[in-house]
């Protein structure tokens, strides 16, 4: 939420990329549920079509964020 990007306004390095990375991927997370919710229970096609289209591209990138916060734990990067 606007908390989040407001408190990495004053980090940097090891800091900032934490704080980053564990601030997109609960975004990602609420973005996939809600396109999910969107799937199961919209009544617009329109929006369940872009709710599929978007989780074509979030999913693979949540994916990402996830494998690059477990490299960066074991290589120590993670606070």
């Amino acid at each position: 939420d606007a908390r989040d990007w407001a408190e990495m306004s004053h980090l940097h390095g090891q800091a900032f990329g934490d704080h980053w990375l564990s601030a997109m991927i609960s975004s990602y997370d609420a973005e996939v549920t809600l396109c999910q919710q969107e799937q199961g229970f919209g009544a617009s096609p329109q929006a369940r079509a872009l709710a599929t289209a978007m989780l074509a591209g979030r999913q693979p990138e949540l994916a990402q964020l996830r494998q690059w916060h477990r490299d960066w734990q074991h290589m120590g990067m993670m606070g």
